[in-house]
């Protein structure tokens, strides 16, 4: 229990370097007692935060992960990327490493597209990885047959030379 709680610490920690190096206030992280003191402070506002405005926060992550199913399945890869890489960057997500699969799978696709399999074949092992971590239902979504329909599109990038010669039959439905 105790190892869960230090995991869960260290990714909001992680979520506010990342927010202060985007407000510019990266400097902060550096001072450890101001580090320590500013973690406290932060956990302490979000814990009082108004729970209209936490229920607007969950419905707004929600949204964002919806478009970007909706742009997958209308094979708008790009677009895809963009809401779900959104939804990564500016909210603290407990599944955040499904995420990134996720926008990884996308841009591997985007790749494609723009003829860079190179750049396609890398990314899809990436998100791979990831994938592989979670099981049974992820957002609505069966991981384990995810998972093997990549490993099928990775086999297959192995196997042309160019990015032409791709089966986009072969993009899996995320059900």
């Amino acid at each position: 229990m105790i190892f869960i709680l230090q995991l869960q610490f260290r990714k909001k920690k992680k979520f506010y370097q990342k927010l202060w190096k985007k407000n510019g206030l990266y400097f902060l992280n550096m001072i450890p007692f101001i580090r320590l003191v500013l973690y406290n402070l932060m956990e302490n506002i979000f814990s009082l935060v108004n729970p209209l405005q936490s229920v607007n926060e969950a419905n707004q992550m929600e949204a964002l992960f919806q478009k970007g199913l909706h742009a997958y399945k209308n094979k708008d890869y790009f677009l895809a990327h963009d809401h779900w890489e959104e939804l990564w960057s500016d909210y603290y997500l407990e599944d955040r490493l499904f995420v990134q699969a996720l926008i990884q799978m996308a841009v591997s696709f985007v790749h494609l597209e723009n003829g860079n399999l190179k750049g396609a074949r890398s990314l899809m092992n990436k998100s791979l990885t990831k994938l592989k971590e979670y099981g049974g239902i992820q957002r609505g979504i069966r991981t384990d047959i995810l998972v093997k329909k990549l490993e099928a599109i990775r086999e297959h990038y192995n196997l042309i030379d160019n990015s032409g010669k791709f089966n986009w039959d072969m993009i899996p439905a995320l059900i």
